[in-house]
């Protein structure tokens, strides 16, 4: 394993300043690769259209991977049991697209700004 990373392109430091040549990272370590699935099967689909207060997923039997993008206007979500609100959560941009695979049935959502829709596209791995 490197403890040195080098970059041939030009980098621009946290000052704005841009730095030409090689720029060496001590320490480096690189980042844990998680196996992907290759084989998905589709369990279902899921408009949401009104989100002025916090909603969570209605989840086809058998899914374990929601595939979620916000349409028209910005959301916050959040999956610790508490229910976000406009200004308190995570935020995703309208057309942003979040890979949500830990507990759909705890994740719940609501639109920054009137006029958001979430499209979710439910998945289970193959096999």
């Amino acid at each position: 394993m490197a403890d040195t990373i080098t970059f041939k392109a030009p980098r621009v430091l946290d000052t704005g300043e841009s730095v030409e040549g090689p720029v060496e990272v001590s320490n480096a370590r690189p980042l844990p690769v998680q196996p992907r699935a290759t084989a998905l099967s589709i369990k279902g689909y899921q408009q949401i259209a009104s989100l002025a207060s916090a909603v969570g997923l209605t989840v086809p039997e058998g899914a374990t991977i929601a595939l979620i993008a916000p349409e028209g206007q910005a959301v916050r979500w959040r999956d610790d049991g508490t229910a976000p609100t406009a200004s308190v959560g995570q935020p995703l941009a309208a057309g942003a697209e979040l890979q949500y695979d830990v507990n759909l049935a705890a994740i719940s959502f609501i639109e920054q700004a009137a006029g958001a829709k979430l499209n979710v596209t439910y998945y289970a791995v193959a096999g």
